[in-house]
């Protein structure tokens, strides 16, 4: 049974919350009056079974929210409204680790924790496919470039490429350093695939539990470079940003901007809790959200390094899965006690 959390909402609704002040740089502000960015609270989504928030994606028009929680349902929120809209349930009741929005948000692609990743007509909200060649749990989704090209970052060590229109297998890409093969029975699997992002340049970055950060040709399979998280704890999550910039955040609480052209780290981001990175999302500017597992958020602007906002989970539970609205203007992040938070971000000129 997962975790629940007795958060003093209604589940099942959204809430309004008063604006909310957050810290930038340590000092407590309004939105508004922080000199590059701030953030409002602005609503509280509950889960009506209170179960944790594992993942959240928004459409490309913005207007649905997607929030994968632990017990394996997938709820569709209207972000004008608040209101939950449909619930759209894993066919074996497992957590939903991983959600990805296909071209103009037609599709949605879940990724659970038995290993499956079902492909969800957003108009029907039916089922039109299930990917099942993940042998253990599904712990990242991302589509490539137009959409066309589907990954997933598995338990078993594993990368798995798939055409979205033929849904064929295209490639698996094998860990290079732990791995095991799916049909060995017995053997210990790898340190995980916990995190799979599509770059400029026909790039893969890949993150494993072990600290390894491998960027992979899409077009060829071949593994063209290989980062070591410096702390060599697990990479939890990677985004690439502008400039083609990679992040990478580690269970130890930092985020490495990586060069992938040089292969160099060019600044590192720590929390001030040390706390896991779970999730990233890079918004406008330059601006990147880190996720941590010990009840904080933050903002950080990435073309200075400094930490512009630290956002508090108002549940105290750790944020799961965090992303920016496609214009940049909200900001969601699903928690373990099973409330997804929605915050206004403001922009400010340097």
């Amino acid at each position: 049974m997962w975790f629940r959390y007795a958060a003093p909402l209604v589940l099942g609704t959204a809430v309004a919350v008063a604006g909310a002040p957050v810290t930038a740089g340590g000092s407590v502000v309004a939105a508004g009056s922080a000199p590059r960015g701030a953030a409002t609270l602005t609503a509280a989504l509950a889960d009506p079974d209170g179960s944790g928030q594992f993942s959240v994606a928004f459409e490309p028009g913005g207007t649905t929210l997607a929030v994968g929680d632990g017990e394996g349902s997938t709820l569709l929120w209207d972000t004008r409204t608040r209101k939950l809209t449909a619930t759209l349930s894993d066919p074996r009741s497992l957590g939903v680790n991983s959600l990805a929005f296909g071209r103009a948000g037609a599709t949605l692609a879940a990724g659970d924790a038995n290993g499956r990743v079902y492909l969800w007509d957003m108009a029907t909200r039916k089922i039109i496919h299930t990917f099942t060649q993940p042998t253990l749990e599904v712990f990242s989704l991302a589509f490539g470039p137009g959409r066309t090209t589907l990954a997933a970052g598995d338990l078993d060590g594993s990368t798995y490429l798939w055409d979205v229109a033929t849904r064929k297998l295209i490639a698996v890409l094998i860990d290079p350093v732990f791995h095991r093969k799916p049909a060995d029975p017995g053997i210990p699997p790898s340190p995980n695939v916990a995190t799979v992002a599509f770059g400029p340049g026909g790039i893969l970055a890949a993150g494993d539990a072990n600290g390894g950060l491998f960027l992979w040709a899409v077009a060829t399979h071949k593994l063209i470079a290989t980062l070591s998280d410096p702390a060599t704890f697990g990479v939890g999550s990677v985004v690439f940003g502008p400039g083609g910039i990679l992040a990478a955040g580690d269970d130890n609480g930092s985020t490495y901007l990586w060069n992938t052209t040089t292969r160099k780290i060019v600044a590192t981001l720590a929390n001030r809790s040390a706390g896991p990175v779970r999730a990233l999302a890079f918004g406008p500017g330059g601006l990147l959200a880190v996720a941590e597992g010990n009840g904080r958020d933050y903002l950080w602007d990435t073309a200075t390094g400094k930490l512009v906002a630290t956002l508090a989970d108002p549940g105290r539970t750790g944020t799961w899965g965090i992303a920016f609205s496609p214009d940049g203007t909200a900001l969601a992040a699903g928690d373990y006690g099973g409330t997804t938070y929605l915050w206004r971000i403001t922009r400010h000129a340097p």
